[in-house]
């Protein structure tokens, strides 16, 4: 069994880990409101629109 055990923590294992890494982001109403800002300052007529109609992913709160 040791074997096997040497044969996991080998390279193999460390590329398996880089192909199934879940990547995934924190994204809180903070940065949402940054990314709303951005977009109207860019675009000054997306002012008092909502955020899907702006073009940008629509929000849900932060649990």
């Amino acid at each position: 069994w040791d074997r096997y055990f040497e044969i996991l923590n080998g390279p193999i294992f460390s590329n398996l880990i880089k192909m199934f890494w879940m990547k995934s982001t924190v994204y809180d109403e903070y940065e949402a409101r940054l990314e709303e800002e951005r977009a109207i300052e860019k675009n000054p007529e997306l002012q008092g629109i909502y955020r899907k109609e702006m073009g940008l992913e629509e929000f849900k709160e932060v649990e």
